[in-house]
């Protein structure tokens, strides 16, 4: 009796794809592509606004949140996490700053660190978990090209995100300050998640450190009065003190 040939026994391309959806990573890349793709259609609605515009921006957010609570499930399932070990998440800090957004008023600016997220995150997904399920060579251009892109941009990525996040936290202050709806109560919220990323991340680091620096520069000009730099002194003083207090556990990074 002859053996089956072991072609006949090879998983077919959709025997493949549908393992994939077997796993919980694939509802974590589902996330992001809604992510991604919800913010896609969220700006070309953008000019005509209406119900399908907001609509879009809310689904954005379902997505962030349904994909990075992925990670927190995966990561405290079976054990209770404390308040402090979810302050130093990278994880949880940004399920917070999603749940924030998604229940205040829509904020274009706001999606942009998590559409980044959502591009590099899905891009991972396919060429590790997807094109291989399409039998595609490990050698194949296609793959080179994704992990270059990946690569080459990973770091100038976290650092845009980095810029984008603190922008974002000067136009909520400058909001709080003309009493635009519920600006205050977003401010506190916003507030809170980037001391968490200062303490969790060095490229917030970095770029907050780096405007200290230009603002330093500005109030060095001889031509400004004393008070002015003494202003700056007392208040860089009451920020340094303020970011120096941590909130939270020092925890291993995880996916983000």
């Amino acid at each position: 009796m002859s053996s089956p040939s072991s072609s006949s026994s090879k998983p077919s391309t959709t025997d493949n794809l549908y393992a994939l959806t077997k796993n919980i990573q694939f509802f974590w890349f589902v996330g992001h592509i809604v992510t991604f793709f919800s913010s896609v259609l969220y700006l070309l609605t953008f000019r005509s606004g209406g119900l399908a515009n907001t609509l879009f921006f809310r689904l954005a957010y379902l997505g962030v949140i349904e994909s990075f609570g992925i990670i927190l499930y995966q990561s405290y399932k079976g054990r209770q996490p404390t308040l402090q070990l979810l302050f130093g998440d990278d994880n949880a800090q940004y399920t917070f700053d999603a749940l924030l957004w998604f229940f205040a008023p829509v904020n274009t600016l706001s999606l942009a660190p998590f559409v980044i997220f959502s591009l590099f995150h899905s891009l991972t997904y396919i060429r590790n978990q997807i094109l291989p399920a399409l039998n595609y060579s490990q050698t194949t251009s296609t793959l080179g090209k994704i992990s270059t892109l990946i690569t080459n941009n990973n770091d100038s990525s976290l650092v845009l995100v980095a810029n984008l996040e603190f922008f974002l936290l000067v136009v909520l202050i400058f909001k709080a300050l003309f009493f635009m709806k519920r600006s205050w109560i977003i401010l506190v919220g916003y507030t809170l998640f980037m001391k968490l990323r200062y303490e969790k991340s060095v490229y917030t680091k970095a770029v907050l450190k780096a405007y200290e620096v230009r603002i330093d520069g500005v109030f060095s000009d001889s031509r400004l009065p004393p008070n002015a730099k003494q202003y700056w002194a007392k208040l860089k003083a009451v920020l340094s003190a303020t970011l120096g207090t941590p909130l939270a556990a020092n925890v291993a990074s995880k996916n983000k």
